[in-house]
């Protein structure tokens, strides 16, 4: 009888062990670190690079002006993720934190309310189609990191203002600016090489361009149907009568004005014509 008692008591004994270790492995599982959740205000996020980062991956909250937090879960935000605040028509402002490094493709396409947003130095990396169709945006300030403005990034901004192009700037993709009704100057910086097909088609308001001194390439029909630019100031030399595509003058004003580099005068009438610009152009040193 004392046996059987033993017995017993050290099988207890051991089922106690085994429930203590099993409560040990759940404590030690629920402190652990969540690769992914959401936040009170409706920001799913999920961790990236090993779980060292933050992304934001969708927008589930109702709030107008939305400020993404610089942390997560103890993380650094670091990236805004593809089409992470996709046709948030409700949206009006963002503010994007110091930190973030990326803004992916579409991240923000269709947000017709969105009005402002702030974008801080630390992103390099703006993704296509990032605030296509953001009809409402007025002007945005972009980071000095930036190297290229992909394809479609603003197209359909219709009241987009105003838009300063950053000094590192090397490519402007194809329909970046295009249907930008409001833009009404645009100056392109000394480092970009290529003027994508489209880029600033129809831009109805836009009135001057400054094409700057290293651009080689100028796409098809990059400026077609800008009825109101009345003044290209071309400062590169570098062109040639096979670099600037067909279309890329047609539909802007009648009597608009070129400024072109002296030694590059004659040749670039003659390809600037070519490329569709109106009969009654003037072409100046």
């Amino acid at each position: 009888m004392e046996q059987v008692k033993m017995k017993r008591s050290i099988r207890v004994l051991m089922l106690l062990f085994v429930f203590a270790l099993t409560m040990t492995a759940g404590n030690v599982r629920s402190v652990k670190a969540a690769d992914s959740g959401k936040t009170e205000d409706g920001l799913e996020w999920k961790t990236i690079n090993n779980g060292t980062n933050v992304e934001i991956t969708y927008y589930y909250g109702t709030k107008a002006n939305v400020t993404i937090p610089s942390q997560i879960d103890g993380k650094a935000v670091t990236s805004i993720g593809y089409a992470a605040f996709y046709m948030c028509q409700s949206v009006t402002s963002i503010t994007i934190p110091s930190g973030v490094t990326r803004i992916g493709e579409y991240a923000f396409t269709g947000c017709y309310g969105l009005k402002t947003v702030t974008i801080p130095s630390s992103v390099t990396k703006i993704g296509k189609q990032a605030f296509q169709d953001c009809s409402s945006l007025t002007g945005i300030k972009l980071p000095n990191g930036i190297t290229s403005i992909e394809s479609y990034t603003f197209s359909g901004c219709y009241d987009l203002k105003n838009i300063t192009i950053p000094s590192k700037v090397t490519k402007i993709e194809k329909n970046a600016f295009s249907n930008c009704w409001s833009l009404t100057n645009v100056k392109i910086p000394s480092k970009v090489i290529n003027i994508g097909d489209e880029a600033f088609k129809r831009n109805i308001k836009l009135s001057k361009v400054t094409i700057g001194a290293s651009v080689k390439k100028i796409g098809k029909n990059a400026f077609n149907g800008c009825a109101n630019l009345k003044t290209i100031t071309i400062k590169t030399s570098k062109l040639t009568k096979k670099s600037i595509g067909s279309g890329a003058f047609k539909g802007i004003y009648p009597k608009a004005t070129f400024k072109c580099p002296n030694k590059k005068l004659k040749n670039y009438k003659k390809w600037i014509k070519k490329a569709g610009a109106p009969k009654k152009a003037k072409y100046k040193k």
